[in-house]
């Protein structure tokens, strides 16, 4: 390639001075001479232009080398690659075991989580109905029932809730003295 890169300099330089010379031998008068430099100067630039051919070819074939070389590490990066999938012989069926067992391993630590979160302290299996009855009484500024004395009902939770409804609740409930204060109101709610 190089040598073929010299060879077309050194035939440029000389198409050039030959016609040249043939320019300067027309205008001295001496047109026999002239075309003779034009003859050798149109050998030359036929074998320019085969030169120019040829070092085409030759980068062309460069170029296919190259390209076959990549096409052949790329070949082998496939062969390896189906080597090592079929040395792990990985299946759907497989694929699909191993997340059903995480599933179900995942479900019984969501169980295990619940179970150890439940209440266990005393008193921890007071029913939601009580504990809402005596939120109500709370918000609602009641005093807190006595043992003799039930907690009223709660209101009606459903959207069929009327005046009349609301009326009766109000009137079950009594007015608190709000002069007790709040550590009088926790010690008769722990009581």
């Amino acid at each position: 390639r190089n040598y073929l890169i010299r060879e077309l300099v050194k035939d440029a330089s000389v198409l050039v001075r030959l016609k040249s010379e043939a320019l300067v031998k027309y205008r001295l008068k001496q047109r026999h001479s002239a075309l003779v430099c034009l003859r050798r100067a149109k050998a030359v630039e036929e074998q320019f232009i085969k030169r120019e051919v040829a070092l085409d070819n030759a980068l062309a074939i460069l170029t296919k080398i190259q390209l076959a070389e990549t096409d052949a590490m790329i070949l082998n990066a496939y062969k390896e690659g189906t080597s090592a999938l079929k040395a792990l012989r990985l299946s759907a069926d497989e694929a699909a075991e191993v997340m059903d067992d995480l599933q179900e391993v995942l479900e019984d630590s969501n169980e295990v989580g619940n179970i150890l979160a439940e209440d266990i302290t005393p008193g921890g299996g007071v029913l939601e109905e009580e504990l809402e009855q005596e939120l109500d009484v709370l918000l609602l500024g009641a005093p807190m029932p006595t043992a003799k004395q039930p907690c009223p009902p709660p209101a009606p939770s459903s959207a069929t809730t009327t005046t009349d409804d609301l009326e009766r609740t109000l009137a079950a409930l009594q007015l608190r003295d709000t002069t007790t204060k709040p550590e009088e109101i926790r010690a008769k709610t722990h009581v």
